[in-house]
C-alpha cells in the first residue's frame, strides 16, 4: 500500500500578471510585440505599419509588450478585439494552441489574427515587410 493514500499536496499558483495595455483600442486592433528587441526603430515603424491601414496608434489600437520570458495569455485580457497582430512571439507565448503561418490570416470564431516576425527582423528583412503589408491591405483596407 502507498503511504500517500492521505497526503494532501498544495498545487502552486500560477501567478500570471496582466500587461500593461496602451492604447483606447476604438478599432478593436489588439497588437502585440516581443518587447526584447522593441526601441524607437521598431516604434516607427509600428506606427507607420498601423497609420498605414489608417488607425491611429493611441486611439484604435490596443498595444502591448511582452518579454520572451514573460507568462501571459491572451484569453485573460480585460478586452475586446476583432483583430490581432502579434510581432516575434509564438502563439505559446501568448497562450493559444493553435497552427499556423507567418503572414497568414487565420479566421476564428470571432477574432482574425496574424502571426509575424519581430519588428526587427522584418526591418531586416524586406521581404517580410512586402508580405506583412499585403496581408494587412487584405485585413483593413479590401
Amino acid at each position: 500500500m502507498s503511504d500517500h493514500k492521505n497526503t494532501v499536496y498544495t498545487i502552486p499558483e500560477f501567478d500570471q500578471k496582466t500587461p500593461e495595455i496602451e492604447g483606447k483600442g476604438l478599432r478593436s486592433l489588439l497588437v502585440i510585440t516581443e518587447a526584447d528587441s522593441y526601441d524607437t526603430n521598431e516604434e516607427i515603424t509600428l506606427k507607420k505599419l498601423v497609420s498605414a491601414i489608417k488607425f491611429d496608434f493611441d486611439n484604435d489600437i490596443y498595444f502591448i509588450k511582452i518579454s520572451k520570458n514573460e507568462l501571459f495569455s491572451v484569453s485573460n485580457l480585460p478586452l475586446k478585439y476583432n483583430e490581432m497582430i502579434v510581432f516575434g512571439l509564438l502563439p505559446e507565448q501568448i497562450g493559444l494552441n493553435i497552427e499556423y503561418r507567418m503572414y497568414e490570416i487565420l479566421p476564428f470564431e470571432h477574432i482574425r489574427i496574424m502571426m509575424s516576425d519581430s519588428i526587427r527582423q522584418m526591418n531586416a528583412i524586406p521581404q517580410n515587410k512586402q508580405q506583412l503589408w499585403v496581408k494587412l491591405q487584405e485585413m483593413f483596407l479590401k
